[in-house]
C-alpha cells in the first residue's frame, strides 16, 4: 500500500512533462487525485496517465484520503491553493514562486510550522548534480576565495509557454519564471544572503511583463553575482562560472531541467574535467521532500529560503518602479 497519498493540483505543463512521473517513479507514492478547471486538460492527463480520480474542484478533491500535495498552476493562484492545502494537514510541494508576496509567504510558512507540515517548493537547480558537483568543489577551497559569480539563464520561451508569462504584469514575467530559479541557486552554491541588488530590464513598457534582465547582486561575504535572464534568446550559453582567487568552475548546458551538464576547473594545474552520474531533477526534488516529511530532514528549498527569494524579486520591482 502506497504510504504517501498525492494531490496533484494543477494540469500544467511541468506536472505533465516531469512531476507526474516523477512522483509515480516513488515505491512509496500514488497520485489520488487530479485538480483542475479545464475539461480538456483533465481528459488530456487521464489519457496519458490513467489517474486513479479527477476533479474540477479543489474543495471536492481534499475530501479524499491525500496526505501530501503537489501544486503547480498559474502563480496568481498558489497561495490560496497551497494555504487550503496546508489547513487540510497536507504536506505541500509547491511549484515556485510560492507566492507573489513575501507577507503571503510568510502566513504559508507560519501555517505549516503550526501544524507540523513540510512546505518546499520545486527549484531543480539545486537537484542538478552538476550544480551539486559545483558546490562540494567549491568546498574544497580548490578555486581558493570566492570572488564572483556568473549565471547564464537567457533561453528561447516556446510559444507553448508564453501565455501568461508574457502578458501577465502581476504573476508574469522573467524574473518571477527564471530569476527567482537563479537567485535559488545562489543561497543554494553560498549559503549567503543577498544584500543589495541592481537590475535593468527589458520589456514592452511598464505595465507589460520585462522578457530580460540583467542583474548584480552583492552577497553578505561581498561576493559579486552577474544574472542573465531572458526568454528570446535561443542560441545562448547556458551556465555558471564560480570565480575565485585560485581558479575557477564551470558548468555548462546546466541551466535547464534535463539531466545534463558538463563541470571543470581551470587553476594552475590546468583544466580538470569531472565525472558527473546525472539523477533525474524532479526525482531528486520529490525524494528529498518525501525524506524530509519520514525524518524531518532538509527539503532542497525549504518556505523560508522561498519567503527570502521572492523578497529579492519585491526589492528589484520596487527598485524599477514597477
Amino acid at each position: 500500500m502506497s504510504k504517501f497519498k498525492w494531490l496533484v493540483v494543477g494540469a500544467s505543463n511541468i506536472a505533465k512533462e516531469f512531476m507526474i512521473d516523477s512522483i509515480l517513479a516513488n515505491d512509496f507514492s500514488d497520485i489520488e487525485c487530479l485538480v483542475s478547471k479545464s475539461p480538456s486538460l483533465l481528459e488530456s492527463f487521464n489519457r496519458n496517465f490513467n489517474l486513479n480520480s479527477m476533479s474540477n474542484s479543489l474543495d471536492d478533491a481534499l475530501k479524499k484520503k491525500v496526505n501530501v500535495a503537489y501544486v503547480s498552476g498559474y502563480n496568481s493562484t498558489r497561495f490560496n491553493t497551497v494555504q487550503k492545502c496546508l489547513e487540510h494537514g497536507l504536506h505541500v510541494l509547491s511549484e515556485k514562486p510560492l507566492t507573489l508576496t513575501s507577507r503571503e509567504a510568510e502566513k504559508l510558512c507560519s501555517i505549516a510550522k503550526k501544524n507540523k507540515l513540510i512546505l518546499a517548493v520545486n527549484h531543480h537547480l539545486p537537484c542538478s548534480s552538476a550544480h551539486q558537483k559545483s558546490k562540494e568543489l567549491l568546498s574544497t577551497g580548490i578555486i581558493g576565495n570566492l570572488k564572483s559569480i556568473r549565471i547564464f539563464h537567457s533561453v528561447e520561451l516556446p510559444a507553448l509557454l508564453r501565455e501568461w508569462r508574457t502578458n501577465d504584469n502581476t504573476s508574469g514575467g522573467v524574473l518571477w519564471d527564471i530569476g527567482i530559479h537563479n537567485i535559488d541557486l545562489i543561497r543554494y552554491l553560498t549559503n549567503s544572503p543577498i544584500m543589495e541588488t541592481k537590475t535593468i530590464i527589458e520589456a514592452q513598457n511598464n505595465n507589460s511583463p520585462e522578457t530580460q534582465s540583467m542583474s548584480i547582486f552583492k552577497l553578505k561575504t561581498g561576493v559579486l553575482v552577474y544574472c542573465h535572464e531572458g526568454y528570446d534568446t535561443p542560441y545562448a550559453p547556458l551556465g555558471t562560472q564560480l570565480v575565485g582567487t585560485k581558479g575557477s568552475i564551470f558548468t555548462e548546458e546546466s541551466m535547464t531541467q534535463m539531466p545534463v551538464g558538463k563541470v571543470y576547473s581551470i587553476t594552475d594545474s590546468g583544466r580538470t574535467d569531472y565525472e558527473i552520474k546525472h539523477q533525474n531533477l524532479y526525482q531528486v526534488s520529490v525524494n528529498t521532500f518525501l525524506n524530509a516529511i519520514e525524518s524531518q530532514c532538509t527539503v532542497i528549498s525549504s518556505g523560508q529560503d522561498a519567503i527570502n527569494s521572492i523578497r529579492i524579486i519585491e526589492e528589484i520591482h520596487k527598485n524599477l518602479g514597477r
